[in-house]
């Protein structure tokens, strides 16, 4: 009996490193780029321009990570935001039930440029589920980030 579950869990994880090593040699998240940057020119008239490659990863969570990431303003002769990088995640087994759970958002170096001039945001901003349990599920991530920035320079 134990000789059949054994043999019955070696399959499914057979099966399941199978499918996991097809879809890593296969599948490539960079064809979509061309695709995204059409759908934001078509429908907002900007110019969205990634400067390098996505990252896309499924275990333990479904996340995609942006390399530096540009943004034109609506003439399309100047950047209007700009990102070092960027990462979400949502958890896998929620989508399994038509259910979207977040799992973290992360942020860097992100620059808006309005009239000439730039605005910065903190360094490095993060949202998770952890922060937004902590605040009732209301989270200002720029206020948070803000406030963790302050603390670390303090000490």
């Amino acid at each position: 009996m134990l000789k059949k579950i054994l043999i019955g869990l070696g399959v499914v994880l057979g099966v399941l490193f199978s499918a996991w090593l097809r879809w890593r040699c296969f599948f490539d998240a960079n064809k979509f780029k061309p695709k995204i940057e059409r759908y934001v020119h078509d429908n907002y008239k900007r110019t969205l321009k990634f400067d390098g490659d996505l990252a896309l990863s499924v275990f333990p969570r479904i996340a995609i990570a942006l390399p530096p990431t540009t943004l034109s303003n609506l003439t399309g002769d100047r950047v209007s935001a700009s990102l070092k990088d960027a990462r979400i995640s949502v958890a896998l087994l929620p989508l399994l039930h038509s259910r979207i759970e977040v799992g973290a958002i992360s942020i860097d170096g992100l620059t808006r440029r309005s009239n000439g001039g730039a605005t910065a945001a903190p360094a490095s901003t993060t949202c998770s589920n952890a922060m937004r349990r902590k605040h009732g599920g209301q989270v200002d991530c720029r206020r948070d980030a803000g406030l963790r920035d302050r603390r670390r320079r303090a000490h």
